[in-house]
């Protein structure tokens, strides 16, 4: 997107594409960061050392940790001196995937291992321990605080307008080891529409049919030669999914783990879910034309921690040299796009915004999207936005 022609993105930087004044990044251990004090004494669970060694430490190109980034965007500032960039630390989303989430300290009780003696295990997954994660986060802050110090020493920087942002929460995963073996934890659609005898022949070998799914996130698209039968086989299978349940193991009931969306629903807005349109597309919402993007016919979203197995298209982006096509797994520790990690947060500094306002009511949650903030930042800035426009500017509220 940015590298086309007329996008007016003049510098374009990651860990594998730098300037050569910048020393390429280094592999880096998420839960065990250079900043944390006591990392020799520290304990993880040997199951996300794995996963991390295996995602983070051998690709660092693809996941750069947060102090590397910090050090070449300073760089790149001091001698470019671009009018207008941004930064994405990416760690805090890296490191809570491989580890598990810290959105709640009453999910995490002690508990005394073998060889690592107590730590704090969270409720929803024994692999998830605290500790790890708390020095994932703090090491985050601290290179924030990098980037701060950092651009203030810079001239041209003194009176720059700073807004941090966040794009999602993240939640704790439950049982990401059991839901493989485990049929009573079984998340993944195919399986449930194919034992439902749902599923065409032509389905059943991943025709006529793709289903989308990794973490807290799904959607589901139907090929058919209209569009009204198109939503009349998402309507089938979304009664089969809405029906399909999994043992809670904390009250031993069966409980439903999505939330399962059709077109009609996208467009009116499902309380606790999502907004009225705010998942459907005017454009391409009833498209059903070959050459042409075709809108999901079923959005899947995960409740209370629960997860859907990755698919194979989206297990590459991980960064590991996997085989080309790999079954349904679930992988992740830490997740997000369900309801639940909707949360994110706003702060904006910079000459003329007053400090230490904060806004943080209900209603202001409401009202208020992560699209606005390109509205906001435009509007502050002179310029106008072309084409369809999603966020508002909220200059107002500052």
């Amino acid at each position: 997107m940015f590298r086309t022609k007329g996008s007016d993105v003049d510098i374009i930087v990651t860990g594998y594409n730098h300037p050569y004044y910048i020393e390429p990044p280094k592999p880096c251990t998420f839960y065990d960061p250079p900043t944390d004090p006591d990392a020799a004494s520290d304990s993880e669970s040997l199951a996300v050392r794995i996963f991390s060694r295996m995602a983070y430490e051998k690709k660092p190109t693809h996941f750069p940790a947060d102090e590397w980034i910090v050090r070449a965007s300073l760089a790149i500032l001091e001698r470019k001196k671009p009018d207008f960039g941004v930064i994405l630390l990416a760690q805090m989303d890296d490191a809570q995937h491989g580890l598990g989430a810290i959105g709640s300290l009453a999910e995490f009780k002690e508990k005394w291992h073998l060889f690592t003696g107590t730590v704090d295990e969270s409720r929803y997954n024994p692999d998830v321990w605290k500790g790890p994660i708390v020095d994932a986060v703090r090491d985050v802050d601290i290179q924030f605080g990098r980037l701060i110090d950092g651009l203030r020493k810079i001239p041209y920087y003194r009176d720059a307008t700073i807004i941090l942002y966040s794009d999602h929460g993240h939640r704790t995963h439950r049982d990401t080891l059991l839901q493989h073996f485990d049929p009573r934890l079984n998340t993944n659609p195919l399986d449930v529409l194919g034992e439902a005898g749902f599923l065409t022949r032509r389905e059943q070998k991943g025709m006529d049919i793709l289903l989308y799914t990794a973490t807290s996130f799904g959607m589901a698209h139907f090929r058919r030669k209209t569009i009204e039968a198109r939503m009349e086989r998402a309507q089938e299978a979304k009664r089969i999914l809405q029906s399909h349940c999994v043992r809670d193991k904390f009250t031993g009931a069966q409980v439903s783990p999505w939330h399962v969306l059709d077109m009609r629903e996208m467009k009116s807005g499902v309380p606790g879910v999502c907004s009225p349109g705010e998942l459907f597309h005017p454009l391409f919402g009833t498209n059903n034309r070959r050459g042409m993007p075709h809108w999901p016919d079923l959005f899947i979203f995960m409740k209370d921690g629960w997860q859907l197995p990755i698919t194979s298209k989206m297990v590459h982006n991980i960064g590991a040299e996997l085989p080309r096509f790999l079954p349904t797994t679930y992988i992740f520790y830490g997740g997000h796009g369900a309801p639940d990690t909707d949360d994110i947060v706003i702060a904006i500094g910079g000459a003329g915004i007053p400090k230490g306002k904060i806004i943080s009511d209900p209603q202001f949650r409401r009202n208020h999207r992560i699209s606005d903030i390109a509205a906001t930042v435009s509007a502050q800035y002179g310029l106008g936005l072309r084409g369809l426009t999603a966020g508002k500017d909220r200059s107002t509220d500052m």
